[in-house]
């Protein structure tokens, strides 16, 4: 038996979203902006420092291989301020410094010693170094042998 009338159906009705599920996307969504940012951002700059420090590298073997070459490591302290990959447009931003230390106490002859280049530099208002070094042995020192006759 029936009991009067109709009955009613619900009708799914689409839904959107609420005012709390909209607020709550948008703050999930500007906090992954912010990391996001931050995050590339330091890759940046390390990007940068990684750079940077590749370019004094080349300053400093540039200038150690020419004070090597030339003898020049045997006059004294030496130094300088270099472009980036020797490019006279771009600023001086890199000073380099060579300096030998006498290493006679190693080997008692006072012959061998150690050729250093320094290299320094500024980035982001903190200063940032590399240094090279080489044993060199001065063949000057060594005492001239003849043959006995």
């Amino acid at each position: 038996m029936r009991t009067g009338g109709r009955q009613r159906r619900r009708t799914a009705r689409p839904r959107g979203f609420t005012l709390i599920e909209a607020i709550t996307s948008v703050i999930v969504v500007g906090i992954l902006v912010v990391v996001v940012y931050q995050g590339l951002s330091l890759m940046v700059r390390t990007a940068g420092f990684i750079r940077q420090k590749s370019e004094a590298c080349d300053v400093a073997q540039r200038h150690l291989e020419e004070q090597i070459a030339t003898w020049q490591w045997l006059n004294g302290d030496q130094s300088g301020d270099d472009s980036p990959n020797d490019d006279p447009s771009r600023p001086a931003m890199y000073h380099w410094t060579v300096s030998t230390t006498d290493y006679s106490e190693y080997n008692g002859s006072g012959d061998l010693h150690l050729v250093s280049c320094d290299v320094t530099w500024t980035s982001h208002g903190q200063q940032y170094s590399v240094s090279l070094s080489t044993a060199m042995y001065d063949q000057e020192k060594q005492p001239v042998q003849t043959a006995a006759q």
